[in-house]
């Protein structure tokens, strides 16, 4: 019998939910944006591979909106998610991080799920079926399908509206701080940890108030909302 591979959350201690990086939908900044603290993220890859990167001294980059997760989610009661029904896609398909284009495959982090030390990872049908004969089970595969394709329909949207005028702005106001930016998100890469940038940083915020705003988004509660959250966390980078 080809073996089944399960993943019951509930015998964990929410491990993946703390020191992350969410990233969000549109719809879901839009849900989140004064609910939880928000961060653009700045990923970088040895290759341009869709049309929302962009390239800076040889760098392919691009940025996103995400959750903020450090020690705890801010949506973590005890070791349970208290959004879990409506909790953010890419929290939906964990341990799946990307997608492979060479291998044509989704790329997952069991061994992270292995590591949590409360044998989440089974092979007895407890939790959710999470890969047959080593590929994903198709319920998840589906889902990450769905996910993905809509990061990637909105991180197109997101540069037309806020992300393409952020990187002209560094580019032509803060050309090195913009290689410290990208040298950081370089190291980050290799040691598969997160870098991001604060939104309501001085020297980028009007650029986020006007995206906000032709959202119809309250960017005043935003901001409130971030400096809270990020006076609390200790977390406040600028430029």
């Amino acid at each position: 019998m080809k073996e089944k591979t399960f993943i019951d959350c509930q015998k964990g201690t929410a491990n993946c939910c703390k020191d992350n990086f969410i990233e969000l939908t549109l719809d879901e900044f839009e849900r989140f944006y004064d609910k939880a603290p928000i961060g653009i993220g700045v990923k970088v890859y040895p290759h341009r591979e869709e049309q929302y990167f962009f390239r800076y001294a040889g760098i392919y980059f691009y940025f996103s909106f995400g959750i903020i997760v450090n020690a705890g989610c801010i949506f973590l009661d005890g070791n349970k998610c208290s959004i879990y029904e409506d909790r953010p896609g890419m929290c939906q398909i964990f341990p799946v991080r990307g997608h492979d284009k060479k291998l044509k495959k989704f790329a997952a982090d069991l061994d992270f799920c292995k590591e949590c030390g409360q044998d989440c990872v089974n092979d007895i049908g407890e939790g959710f079926e999470f890969s047959y004969a080593n590929r994903l089970s198709k319920p998840l595969e589906d889902k990450a399908k769905k996910v993905f394709r809509k990061l990637k329909k909105d991180k197109v949207i997101l540069n037309k509206q806020v992300f393409k005028s952020l990187y002209d702005h560094l580019k032509g106001n803060y050309p090195k701080e913009l290689m410290s930016i990208l040298l950081e998100a370089v190291s980050a890469y290799r040691g598969k940890e997160d870098l991001w940038l604060s939104p309501i940083d001085p020297h980028i915020y009007f650029l986020i108030e006007d995206f906000l705003k032709k959202r119809n988004l309250d960017a005043e509660r935003f901001y409130e909302a971030q400096l809270k959250f990020l006076t609390e966390m200790g977390t406040i980078k600028k430029l």
